[in-house]
């Protein structure tokens, strides 16, 4: 496994080469996969507890306490540990001295932007798997509410999945279809069209780790609403809205308080870009 040649080859070098510095990382935050609610998440897309989820419960549990004194002693052995946020530093804090620990957060590169200007218009952006923990259903809802109120706004879903079918029934259902757009899976280039034509970016998220498309979404000047998951949080700080995940109409008073004030907007998307 890849835990023993990364522990055998840190205590050869240790061995042979004592003055090798070993630096590793960076880790990853657990999605608390261990937990009964967000397995049911994961796979059901519900946050209710069912017979089906315990075995795989116990599964992950099992797992972890399996590698548990093998990370342990790869860690000791390390002269740096690299961790992407501090989220992640207090979640190894029990495995891991805290002075081996450095943090130093993932980055994007900082692309070149046309300053927005005017719109009568106003659109939403997700980009992400149409798939249950992804929690576009919720957002889904709350746009069906907020544009109502607001019909200048529009939604726009970037991303192919398994619950696309479901996703179109439900905006054809409402009366979206000159509301919300579906654009499936594109390029990886050409998502940054996407987010350049774009006024507020939205991760409704129910299970999440550190999803590089928050800090895509930042580099290019969006204010950010997300659920409050992983290091999601401690990523978008004072350049967005955090909510409670799984709460449409939590999502739903957030994007109207920017969509509503441009000046908002404006200082949280130049926020995300510092």
């Amino acid at each position: 496994s890849f835990i023993h040649i990364l522990l055998n080859n840190a205590f050869f070098l240790k061995i042979f080469f004592p003055s090798t510095k070993i630096i590793i990382g960076p880790l990853q935050l657990h999605s608390k996969l261990d937990s009964g609610s967000n397995l049911s998440i994961m796979f059901t897309g519900k946050a209710t507890y069912s017979p089906i989820i315990f075995p795989l419960q116990l599964t992950f549990k099992f797992l972890l306490l399996l590698t548990q004194p093998f990370s342990k002693l790869t860690y000791s052995l390390a002269d740096k540990v690299v961790c992407n946020f501090n989220l992640i530093k207090r979640f190894y804090k029990s495995s891991i001295p805290a002075k081996k620990i450095a943090v130093i957060p993932t980055g994007v590169d900082l692309p070149q932007i046309s300053e927005k200007v005017h719109r009568d218009k106003i659109t939403i952006i997700a980009v992400g798997r149409l798939m249950e923990h992804k929690g576009q259903k919720y957002l889904l809802e709350a746009f069906n509410e907020l544009s109502q109120k607001h019909p200048q706004v529009r939604l726009s879903l970037v991303g192919g999945g398994n619950r696309m079918d479901d996703y179109r029934r439900y905006v054809k259902d409402n009366g979206l279809n000159n509301k919300v757009t579906f654009s499936g899976n594109i390029p990886y280039g050409q998502t940054g069209a996407k987010y350049q034509d774009s006024d507020i970016f939205c991760l409704p998220s129910l299970v999440d780790t550190n999803p590089v498309v928050v800090q895509e979404a930042m580099s290019f000047g969006l204010p950010v609403v997300a659920s409050d998951v992983g290091a999601v949080p401690e990523v978008v700080a004072n350049a967005g809205i955090i909510v409670k995940k799984g709460r449409s109409k939590l999502l739903r008073d957030a994007l109207e308080k920017l969509v509503i004030n441009p000046k908002l907007r404006r200082e949280m998307g130049e926020n995300g870009r510092l």
